[in-house]
């Protein structure tokens, strides 16, 4: 599809979003203008003995042929450890999360909602220093069947503090 449209063929094609990307990587003028599904259609499937993305590392792997397979299946592989390694804090005695909120929303359908405001994180390393963090937090809260709110997404930047803007009138 994305070879009659560059040839001139075709002014639409359905393709994978990350050829789209590497397409525009590449200086194609290309824009993607919709998405079919909201969640990608790709998996791992593995017989029984692989159990996590690293087990895959030495082996044969069979991929659809998409040009961004190897890519794809590399940082699956490679960021299988990277994930648990970064989280591995949790774990330390010495950690420490704090939250201050500083406000939160409801949408008028009742299940979903917002929260935002500072965190405050610190650690002792192994050399004995106290390493703090802080920063600023944004969670997106949507209630499940049973009307328990649930986070849907969390997302937080270190840096100073800056005062919220003045609420408009």
């Amino acid at each position: 599809m994305l070879g009659l449209m560059l040839g001139g063929r075709a002014q639409l094609a359905v393709l994978d979003i990350h050829d789209l990307a590497i397409a525009r990587e590449r200086g194609r003028d290309l824009v993607g203008v919709m998405a079919i599904v909201q969640r990608p259609l790709a998996a791992v499937l593995t017989t029984g003995e692989v159990r996590t993305p690293r087990d895959l590392e030495g082996r044969k792997v069979g991929v659809t042929g998409l040009p961004s397979d190897d890519a794809v299946l590399r940082s699956i592989v490679e960021g299988a450890g990277a994930i648990r390694d970064a989280m591995s804090v949790l774990d330390d005695p010495s950690f420490s999360l704090t939250w201050e909120p500083l406000g939160a929303d409801v949408g008028t359908s009742g299940d979903l909602g917002y929260t935002w405001g500072r965190y405050r994180r610190s650690v002792t390393r192994e050399d004995g220093e106290n390493t703090v963090a802080e920063g600023k937090y944004l969670t997106v809260w949507k209630r499940d069947r049973n009307g328990v709110w649930k986070v849907a997404a969390d997302i937080g930047n270190s840096g100073a503090h800056e005062p919220p803007p003045a609420a408009a009138d």
